[in-house]
């Protein structure tokens, strides 16, 4: 399963943290929603201990893969200080279709995105795919060296660095250098998440 970060808990600002997550979905070029279908849900205060993302799944309806979505958002967003998201879904079949995500999120420094998309597979589990996004004022060699040791690093394009570990073989790390800062983007792929049976 994910050992993916930490961070959780209030809502707000929606305007001001979209446009930090355009800027940094624009910047790894990950287009993730179309717009005739994507939708911004009003905040959801979270309750229960559950995450905003998970409270949003919840009311629009998926079960199966709602274990998963609650999980990884817990691990990447509790404790930080807001979140907001878009939701892009099947809103006739929304349990039984692909579910898209996109979480921003301020801790007590930078704002960082948090992807998470979920597919419900007919034997009941998950295909989980989650990318969480940050960026950091250091050169990216630097970053490297401080939070990757023990990875392995291969050129993709020009200023973009794709780290691996045998430890952690479905995830990977990538570096996106830029000219006053290091882009990161965590990514994480898990194929048969334990869904919940209908």
């Amino acid at each position: 399963m994910f050992k993916f970060m930490f961070r959780r808990s209030l809502t707000g600002d929606l305007t001001r943290l979209s446009r930090r997550v355009s800027l940094l979905a624009f910047v790894v070029g990950a287009v993730l929603v179309r717009p005739a279908y994507a939708q911004m849900l009003p905040p959801v205060p979270a309750q229960g201990g559950a995450t905003v993302l998970a409270r949003a799944a919840q009311t629009l309806g998926i079960r199966q893969c709602y274990s998963a979505i609650d999980q990884v958002s817990q691990r990447v967003l509790t404790g930080s200080q807001r979140q907001d998201v878009v939701l892009d879904w099947d809103h006739n079949h929304a349990d039984s279709s692909p579910f898209f995500s996109l979480t921003g999120f301020s801790e007590p420094g930078p704002a960082e995105v948090l992807s998470l998309t979920t597919v419900p597979n007919i034997n009941g589990t998950c295909a989980v795919l989650a990318e969480r996004i940050s960026a950091s004022p250091l050169p990216c060699p630097d970053v490297a060296r401080r939070e990757l040791v023990g990875y392995h690093g291969t050129p993709l394009v020009p200023s973009v660095m794709v780290y691996t570990t045998p430890a952690r073989p479905r995830e990977t790390v990538t570096l996106v250098e830029n000219a006053h800062s290091c882009v990161l983007v965590r990514r994480q792929v898990e194929y048969g998440w334990p869904g919940v049976t209908k």
